[in-house]
């Protein structure tokens, strides 16, 4: 499945919240397996984003790290090109019908959906 890092950065509260709710233990394993691999994409990207920043701070005398304004416009452009990036996740989606007895809230599921199946 092809995914927008965007749509993957921006489901992490919605994902926090799914793994602290009980569930069957094929449910809480498939969940489990899934929420491993997005997390692995998502990791990349936190490395990437911090290369960006570390290479584009400097360090002043008293070894206090800083980035200049200029820095920073270059750092959320990249960043901002970097988001709209198409990722392959190898993932096997989660019938919806495995949730029943789970609580979400409408955006929070709309922020996961990818990861359901009807």
């Amino acid at each position: 499945m092809k995914i927008k890092l965007n749509k993957l950065v921006n489901a992490v509260p919605a994902f926090k919240i799914l793994t602290t709710q009980a569930t069957n233990a094929k449910t809480a394993y498939r969940l489990a397996k899934t929420l491993n691999t997005l997390q692995a994409e998502l990791d990349v990207f936190e490395n990437t984003k911090n290369n960006l920043i570390l290479n584009h701070q400097t360090t002043s005398d008293d070894g206090t790290p800083s980035v200049s304004d200029e820095k920073i416009e270059i750092i959320k452009k990249q960043l901002l090109d970097l988001l709209e990036e198409e990722v392959e996740v190898n993932i096997n989606q989660i019938p919806i019908s495995d949730l029943s007895g789970m609580s979400m809230t409408i955006s929070n599921m709309m922020l996961i959906d990818f990861i359901f199946s009807e």
